[in-house]
């Protein structure tokens, strides 16, 4: 979980809210670390199973709610890869407005070109939006390269920096790029 190490050495003690929590595993590894996550998700479900498990849980859907803030840290590890590239812009900026200056935004995609729908492992559709992860990863002093890096510009000029996956991509579901995006 060295990605997740890297995010809680850069919050410390701060605040992180979680995007798509889920079953709360993420959140739960940063706590042990130091950082203090607020834990959301779009799924009434999860909410719920995080509530009866006795942490705070809030619904947020990432596709219209706002993320209040600031935060020292925003993390979305698989979820944006379910958002369009064009709903993707908008999420990114808004989860840039609810971190502090100089925080986090650390957020996981999955590597690849275009968009699909599958209904693979859950048996339920899902949409998956791909990203190029070399591209995602060419960067200069001022420009980025990509769609992903486009949408990174239009979302008040952030820098993508890519880390090495802490997943073997073994699962078909499996994202395949950590991006940190700084304020």
């Amino acid at each position: 979980m060295a990605y997740l190490d890297k995010v809680a050495g850069l919050v410390g003690d701060g605040t992180v809210l979680e995007l798509g929590s889920g079953p709360g595993w993420d959140a739960s590894y940063l706590e042990n670390r130091g950082p203090r996550v607020l834990r959301t998700d779009g799924a009434p479900a999860f909410v719920q199973m995080l509530q009866a498990a006795g942490h705070q849980a809030q619904l947020l859907d990432v596709g219209v709610d706002d993320f209040g803030g600031p935060y020292d840290a925003v993390l979305a590890d698989a979820v944006l890869l379910h958002v369009s590239r064009e709903q993707f812009v908008d999420v990114l900026q808004r989860a840039r407005q609810a971190v502090t200056s100089g925080g986090v935004l650390a957020i996981t995609l999955k590597e690849g070109d275009g968009e699909a729908w599958t209904d693979a492992k859950l048996g339920r559709p899902r949409h998956f939006t791909y990203w190029r992860e070399p591209a995602v990863g060419r960067t200069d002093r001022h420009r980025l390269a990509s769609p992903l890096a486009a949408a990174c510009r239009r979302a008040r000029r952030a820098q993508a920096v890519r880390h090495s996956p802490d997943r073997t991509g073994a699962e078909q579901d499996s994202p395949a790029s950590h991006l940190s995006i700084g304020h």
